[in-house]
């Protein structure tokens, strides 16, 4: 009763939530690969999933900060790691992929906009004429060094989310034209 109960508020309080179903990476030769049946949902910057079954210690929570969401092919789609690792899933339809696509991708954005703004608050408290490093005279090379690396740093994070936005708008537009294409494929061998 204590897990279902644990589990039933999890979900109640996110912005997004349903069923999927997770490849099972070391399924059998004959084996439905997607036969694990997750509940899944999105809360603030995390999305989660636990077996359908209610198995709470089995819970897993993704930051959306450190993965990224692939865009759908048919009912399929991936979260992927920084470091590469990728978590397969399934929904009930294409549709419902897409779905779990867009609410994924906007609670990404909303993750890196609200990561990008504590960064940049925090190297605004370190620069700022008040802070403590900067009413000292004693200020040493050292905090400067580190001041500009934070701000260099803070540079190249907001060129490699222009450079990931940038590329998963081509993958969408590829994506769209592929099936532009097959679709006309279709209809001229229909005619």
């Amino acid at each position: 009763m204590r897990e279902s109960t644990l589990r039933m508020t999890s979900v109640r309080d996110a912005e997004f939530h349903g069923v999927l179903s997770r490849k099972k990476m070391d399924h059998g030769r004959f084996e439905d690969p997607y036969k694990n049946k997750v509940t899944a949902w999105i809360k603030d910057h995390n999305f989660s999933v636990q077996p359908a079954n209610g198995d709470v210690s089995a819970k897993q929570v993704f930051n959306l900060l450190h993965w990224r969401v692939e865009a759908p092919q048919d009912s399929k789609f991936s979260i992927i790691h920084t470091s590469g690792q990728a978590v397969k899933l399934r929904a009930d339809t294409s549709d419902a992929a897409r779905e779990w696509f867009n609410k994924l991708s906007a609670a990404q954005k909303r993750a890196d906009k609200d990561d990008e703004a504590k960064r940049r608050r925090h190297f605004e408290q370190q620069m700022s004429p008040g802070s403590a490093s900067r009413q000292s005279p004693g200020v040493n090379a050292s905090q400067e060094q580190q001041q500009r690396e934070m701000a260099r740093q803070l540079q190249e994070q907001q060129q490699l989310k222009k450079q990931e936005l940038l590329l998963q708008l081509e993958r969408d537009e590829r994506l769209k034209r592929e099936k532009q294409e097959m679709e006309e494929a279709r209809r001229r061998k229909e005619a």
